[in-house]
Parts: structure tokens; sequence; C-alpha cells
């Protein structure tokens, strides 16, 4: 007699990210602005097939487990949430009519920042 066992798998529930808004009058009456996304560390795909893995023991001292490099895709799908949830931030709010320019990027292990000024 043989006994299968079945289960079913399910993906992980995704983690939505938290934003973050600050915008100020520069003195050329522009209006210049902070916009980043953060989300817990846990909601970061790795990679090695997405698991996350110990280093070895001499680069342990040098690097923490959570600053282990997200996914190339996961941060591209991040960075064009961000740009998205602005623009739409922006549409809703009815601030920068003649649209925007990002002028720095800037990532953290677990955040975001874009930094921009409306034309």
């Amino acid at each position: 007699m043989m006994t299968v066992l079945a289960g079913c798998v399910s993906k992980p529930e995704e983690i939505p990210p938290t934003e973050h808004y600050t915008s100020r009058v520069n003195s050329d009456g522009k209006l210049e602005f902070a916009y980043g996304l953060s989300w817990k560390p846990e909601a970061i795909p790795r990679e090695r097939g997405g698991r996350s893995r110990r280093p070895p023991a001499s680069v342990q001292r040098d690097l923490s487990l959570n600053s282990l490099p997200a996914t190339g895709e996961w941060k591209l799908r991040m960075e064009e949430l961000a740009v998205k949830q602005l623009a739409d931030k922006f549409a809703k709010e009815g601030i920068c009519f003649d649209g925007h320019t990002i002028e720095d990027i800037t990532w953290a292990r677990d955040r975001i920042r874009l930094l921009g000024k409306c034309k």
C-alpha cells in the first residue's frame, strides 16, 4: 500500500510598498519634489532562484543578510511602479500640468527615491 500526500503550494502574498512624498517651491518658483517607495526587506526577492543564502563567514562581517542584491527584474518593476504612482499623484492633485523631470533616482536596500521638479 502506498500513500500519496498532495498539497498546494501558494505564492507568498506580495507586500505593498509604502509611499513617501514631499515638495517645496525653489527660488525660481518651480516645484521640487522627492517621491519614494519603501518596503519590508522580506518583500525583496533574492538572486539564485529567489532564495536568500547565507554568505560565507569571510563575507558576513562586511555584508548583512538584508543587503543581498534584489533581482534586476524586481528593481526595474519597483522603479516603474514609483514613476507611475508619482504621475498618478500629480494628476490626482492637479500639479505639474506641463510635466516633470526626474533628475535623480536613489536606491537603498529597502526603498527607492525619485528627485525632480515640475517643468
